[in-house]
């Protein structure tokens, strides 16, 4: 299965988040703590469930919202 876009609300420190990927390569670049960690295990929760770094879900919520939200589109091709 391919993910074709994730839609994150509130996850962490990804306060919105609506991204398209490629069915080749994505590449994720930028600065230290600006999320790509956070990208990558909102995907992995998204695909299994589950965070890769913590049991408790509450803690995947951005400090002070009340929800967090992932949403994906992924092909079978």
């Amino acid at each position: 299965m391919i993910l074709k876009e994730i839609n994150i609300l509130n996850y962490k420190n990804i306060r919105e988040a609506n991204l398209s990927f490629s069915e080749n390569i994505n590449c994720f670049v930028g600065l230290n703590g600006q999320g790509k960690t956070n990208l990558l295990d909102a995907i992995y929760l998204l695909s299994f469930t589950k965070s890769a770094f913590t049991q408790q879900d509450s803690a995947c919520i951005t400090n002070g919202e009340q929800l967090a939200m992932i949403k994906g589109t992924y092909s079978n091709q």
